[in-house]
């Protein structure tokens, strides 16, 4: 199995259409701020909080050209679904969502938005064989990532083998697996070429694919307006 490389363009009025329904009074409250450039340091605490709100939600739109090129329906997924903003991306889709974290303070804020998720880890996943039509995560299966408490970590192959073991015997056959690079934006500061460093080692490692009960790996780069060169998404077919 090769890993097949494709350029797609993200489809602008559609992603904006989608982006209108999901995005709340107070992310667009957000959205007119940052347009007008004004430092997020001298914003209240609430003005911060949907800031984080509005971030988050671009990071997770990815998901949306990817899905609707894939052209597969059926029940998802969510691994590592934090707030749940990518939860509504998916809805918004059409899709069934089964939602699942391990971290508590995502649980806790989730419920506290209605948001239904189960503890579970995702290198154990409590479900039966060929559960799903599709799994569906950020930052995921990819040797570096930013934990709850925004601090950065590792991640071994062998735990990247498992969750990827864990994720093929969940899937039904002609299921996916999509995995996707958080955007970090695309400034020329000095922290924004950190951030695109780090995003460059982002990939999934195709040779961790090996044997597994995967047919093809598609690894799509976003093209459009105002989409960082680094971004990326991951789809294994079974």
């Amino acid at each position: 199995m090769n890993c097949v490389d494709v350029e797609l363009r993200i489809d602008e009025d559609r992603h904006r259409d989608i982006s209108n329904k999901l995005q709340s009074e107070s992310v667009l409250e957000y959205k007119k701020i940052i347009d007008g450039n004004v430092d997020v340091s001298t914003l209240s605490e609430k003005e911060q909080q949907n800031f984080r709100i509005y971030h988050q939600l671009i990071n997770h739109f990815p998901l949306i050209p990817v899905l609707e090129k894939e052209g597969k329906t059926g029940e998802v997924l969510n691994i590592a679904c934090g707030y749940g903003l990518s939860v509504k991306i998916l809805e918004t889709l059409g899709f069934k969502v089964i939602r699942i974290d391990i971290n508590d303070d995502y649980i806790i804020e989730g419920k506290k938005g209605g948001l239904d998720v189960q503890v579970m880890n995702a290198m154990a996943l409590q479900f039966p064989d060929q559960s799903f039509d599709i799994t569906a995560s950020s930052d995921f299966l990819v040797p570096t990532y930013w934990d709850g408490g925004g601090i950065l970590k590792q991640r071994s192959n062998a735990a990247i083998r498992m969750g990827l073991e864990n994720k093929a015997r969940v899937l039904k056959e002609g299921g996916i697996v999509i995995c996707y690079t958080m955007i970090w934006g695309n400034e020329t500061t000095e922290k924004g070429k950190e951030g695109l460093y780090w995003a460059e080692q982002e990939r999934l490692d195709h040779s961790l694919i090996k044997d597994l009960p995967f047919r093809e790996h598609r690894r799509y780069k976003l093209i459009g307006e105002g989409i960082p060169e680094f971004n990326f998404v991951d789809v294994l077919e079974k």
